[in-house]
């Protein structure tokens, strides 16, 4: 585990920028990626988590580390697209929000469209990440 890693969405963006390297087509090879990413740097992540609202599954969902979970907010949700529209983005992220377990939101999105999301949902963070080819 990497006791350095600060357990925010923010702190992901020099990780999950390596991955601008590639065009992401496919959201499972995508999804799959980060999860090695994390864990070669040391970062605990499981994928396809189950969310207490008993009907949303975040793709990678990275706990606090054992020393933080008596907190109630214990973890970084983090949805990857690599299509769909915004709206449709934005809903399944606000249904997250709502979700006791999560203190921050992560979206990992190769769609420009995606960008111009609100940076607080339900008082929660949410950092973009844009994975666009070449960058922004």
């Amino acid at each position: 585990m990497n006791t350095d890693f600060e357990h925010d969405g923010p702190a992901l963006i020099p990780v999950l920028e390596q991955l601008r390297t590639r065009t992401w087509n496919d959201e499972d090879a995508l999804q799959r990626h980060i999860h090695e990413l994390l864990t070669a740097v040391g970062i605990e992540s499981e994928r396809e988590w189950q969310l207490s609202d008993g009907k949303s599954r975040v793709d990678i969902f990275i706990p606090r580390p054992e020393r933080d979970r008596m907190l109630r907010r214990n973890g970084i949700a983090v949805e990857v697209k690599v299509a769909g529209s915004a709206s449709d983005a934005l809903r399944q992220l606000e249904r997250y929000s709502r979700c006791d377990e999560v203190f921050d939101l992560v979206l990992v999105t190769t769609k420009a469209a995606h960008i111009a999301m609100p940076r607080l949902l339900e008082w929660k963070p949410l950092t973009v990440i844009p994975l666009l080819e070449g960058g922004l």
